[in-house]
This record gives C-alpha cells, sequence and structure tokens, in this order.
C-alpha cells in the first residue's frame, strides 16, 4: 500500500519541480527575429512556450483586424520537447490579400497571464510579421 501511495505522491508533484516557472528573460530568444512572409504566403503560425501547471495562458492582445485574421488557437498541455514550462500555445491566423500589395510591418502583441487574476505577473511579448511581395 505505502508503494503505490509513494507512486502517486511522486507523479503527483513532480510535474511541479520538473518545470521552471517562466520569468520575462526567458522570452527574449523566443521570435527574436520577425517572421517573414514572402509571396503568396497566407498563413502565420506562431507557437509560445507556457506555464499552463501555474494556469498561465497566452492572449493576442492587439492587432490590425485589416490586414491579420486570426484563424485557430490550440493548447497543448504538455509539450516537453517544445516547451520547457511543460505547454505551448498555439496560434494559427491567415493574412488577407490586401496586406500582400506593399512591403509591411506589423506587430502582434501577446501576454501572458492567469485569466482569474487581474493582471499579476504578466509576461509580454511582440512578434514581428514582414511581408515581402514579389
Amino acid at each position: 500500500m505505502s508503494k503505490y501511495l509513494s507512486l502517486i505522491i511522486i507523479f503527483v508533484i513532480s510535474p511541479f519541480f520538473v518545470f521552471a516557472e517562466m520569468k520575462q528573460s526567458d522570452l527574449e530568444d523566443v521570435y527574436s527575429k520577425p517572421i517573414v512572409i514572402e509571396g503568396n504566403k497566407a498563413t502565420i503560425n506562431i507557437e509560445l512556450p507556457v506555464d499552463s501547471i501555474s494556469g498561465y495562458r497566452w492572449f493576442l492582445t492587439e492587432y490590425n483586424y485589416d490586414y491579420i485574421k486570426a484563424v485557430s488557437y490550440q493548447h497543448e498541455s504538455i509539450n516537453v520537447e517544445k516547451s520547457k514550462y511543460g505547454s505551448l500555445d498555439s496560434f494559427k491566423m491567415s493574412v488577407h490579400d490586401r496586406f500582400k500589395k506593399i512591403p509591411q510591418k506589423i506587430v502582434l502583441h501577446f501576454e501572458c497571464f492567469k485569466p482569474w487574476e487581474l493582471k499579476e505577473d504578466v509576461l509580454y511579448k511582440d512578434v514581428v510579421i514582414l511581408f515581402i511581395p514579389d
């Protein structure tokens, strides 16, 4: 009985020690270079690491609705291969045709926080999108 209890305790408590808590400085290397869209490419995929064990989620806070259209969002609870924080939030967006007419730069603003808290411990990430027409 104590053997099973020990195993249960290990599996319940160990995830809290395995994954590090995210800090703003940890995001400096995430999308540090712009995403370049060339020609007719119309889809943007952004994957942001997230500490969902503590309840954090990424939110897209500002973007130009005239050029970028949100398509889907997916939260992967356990994705250790892509995120040392245990989870990954994936945003998929499409580009409107009017975005493709001239070279342009758009900045997508993301915030990471616990939805039930009043924006305490907010992490920020700006992702730059550059479009280069043919």
